[in-house]
């Protein structure tokens, strides 16, 4: 059927569809089952989109300031992969939207002129905002700030302003989450970054293989990475005895340390340590707040430890340091590879990324939602591409405040350009801090072993005073009471009272120092005995 046909037989305005209703709760204990459901949901229900039937939905021809001719030529069901295709010819514009009500929001995407191309819009039941070239919207006034909601914040004061006038008052304008571009003083300050990176990387280079060679460790295996600076060396502590106490080897886990103080305690754990003054300097201290100083100069830490790792052809599994473990999540990975391999060589489209779902659906995020604070990478040219688009990418990530919004665009171009796709994890089995705040019949089932995640996560935290409350209200916090306090882990302590004051070498400090040369499984087994426990209830 032409287009032309197609737009007579719905009356020259519209082609009807049909809804097939969501599915009704047949209790109050199927309803609730159905809301501690280990999934994060937006609400909206899986519509199948046939041609014919009336219904609300439906797809409008109509000439528009906008655009030329709504047109399609049919429409396919509306299932996880596929909702619409259609020939786009040179002129045609396609618009779904619901019948007899005005497009609040216009998502724009570009199609090429070649008469075989085909246009396929996608759905996903968990996508509540597309990742798109141009979104045209009426809530965005001619500034870019948001009519219903401003937020100054997202908007560049530097851009350039319109007066509004006769001819461009009430139009549609583009808009995007983030409409800041990268300024001078962050291509500084990436400069003395990369700079000193580069300047030393021979050195930087020659300590990364000779540690991993200590541990046994070569292109093709496994290696996770952290970051770690003094204020962060607590929650590292406890991440190393939920692995003690779950059975777990820390010998392919490498830390790369904001000092070099730190070094000799992180590796009496049986991890790796590394430190190098061409890293940067960053703060000692701990971020206290989301997107402070401290936690941006951090993400400089995560960019170039990848890039590092996957140049020398070994997979990474990087995470933060609020993570605890209950299983290797290693085996995870490789199952899922083994089981796909044949799909994956007969469509060309490896999975090469590993992603956690980081449980928000707000655009910020769109469309994978993916987090960067856990995440594991197969070491090919391509992964290894990404590492170093993201670790050039500072002064992009110095004015959002945060490199998982950088991730987002580069796993989009990873996509278009290399083939190269993602797996986002199921929180079922990798649970971030959406399932602690939003999933209490989960974390009743975890406490009571009645699920077996491989991990946790405790993301969705305005800083680290937070994860410290929530992880021991969720009896993740496996150290001691005298391993507990920071001041007790390092040699040269803030006094919690007085920041300018600097106490006396930590306890546990002083006790790390007289591990020093015991093998490193003993260093491990005796600090472990003074720093690691259970809470009742621990995962």
């Amino acid at each position: 059927m032409s287009l032309k046909q197609l737009a007579e037989e719905s009356g020259g305005r519209s082609a009807s569809t049909q809804n097939v209703p969501c599915p009704v709760a047949a209790s109050k204990e199927e309803e609730k089952e159905e809301t501690d459901d280990d999934s994060v949901s937006n609400g909206s229900c899986n519509l199948r989109v046939p041609v014919g039937a009336a219904s609300e939905y439906g797809v409008e021809f109509q000439d528009t300031t906008e655009f030329e001719k709504f047109r399609a030529q049919k429409l396919a069901s509306m299932t996880q992969d596929i909702l619409l295709k259609t020939y786009a010819g040179t002129d045609t514009a396609i618009l779904h939207r619901k019948k007899d009500t005005e497009c609040q929001t216009i998502d724009l995407h570009m199609s090429d002129r070649h008469p075989d191309t085909c246009l396929a819009v996608v759905f996903s039941p968990t996508l509540t905002k597309t990742n798109n070239l141009a979104r045209i919207d009426q809530d965005i006034d001619i500034y870019g700030l948001s009519i219903s909601n401003p937020d100054p914040s997202q908007v560049d004061k530097y851009s350039t302003k319109f007066t509004l006038n006769k001819h461009n008052e009430g139009k549609l304008w583009p808009q995007g989450f983030f409409r800041k571009v990268p300024k001078e003083r962050g291509r500084e300050r990436t400069k003395d970054k990369l700079g000193t990176f580069l300047k030393n990387f021979d050195e930087i280079n020659a300590d990364f293989e000779a540690k991993v060679a200590s541990h046994g460790i070569k292109a093709g295996d496994d290696l996770v990475a952290m970051v770690v600076n003094e204020g962060e060396l607590d929650l590292f502590l406890n991440f190393a005895c939920s692995c003690q106490l779950h059975n777990i080897s820390l010998n392919n886990v490498l830390a790369f340390a904001g000092s070099s103080g730190i070094v000799p305690f992180i590796e009496a754990t049986g991890a790796m340590a590394l430190y190098h003054p061409g890293y940067a300097a960053v703060s000692r201290r701990a971020s206290t707040d989301y997107l402070d100083r401290v936690f941006v100069d951090m993400m400089w830490f995560k960019a170039f430890s990848i890039y590092l790792v996957l140049r020398h052809k070994i997979n990474v599994l990087f995470q933060d340091v609020d993570l605890v473990w209950f299983r290797e999540p290693m085996g995870y990975f490789h199952e899922y590879i083994r089981a796909h391999q044949a799909d994956m060589e007969m469509s060309g489209v490896p999975t090469i990324a590993f992603f956690s779902d980081d449980g928000q659906r707000s655009r910020r995020y769109t469309p994978f939602f993916a987090n960067s604070g856990f995440y594991y990478l197969l070491a090919d040219p391509r992964s290894e591409y990404f590492a170093w688009s993201i670790m050039i990418a500072m002064d992009a990530i110095q004015v959002l405040g945060s490199h998982q919004n950088v991730f987002t665009t580069r796993l989009m171009e990873a996509i278009s350009v290399t083939a190269g796709h993602s797996k986002i994890l199921p929180l079922g089995d990798f649970p971030t801090g959406i399932m602690y705040h939003h999933h209490r019949g989960y974390m009743k089932r975890l406490a009571e072993k009645k699920v077996h995640p491989y991990n946790f996560h405790m993301c969705w935290t305005q800083g680290k005073p937070d994860k410290l409350v929530y992880l021991r209200k969720a009896s993740m916090w496996y150290l001691t009471e005298q391993c507990s306090p920071l001041e007790a882990l390092i040699e040269e302590p803030f006094d919690p009272n007085d920041r300018n004051h600097i106490l006396p070498p930590g306890e546990m400090f002083k006790f790390s120092q007289t591990l020093s040369g015991l093998p490193p499984a003993e260093q491990w087994q005796r600090l472990g005995q003074k720093c690691c426990t259970s809470m009742p209830n621990a995962p």
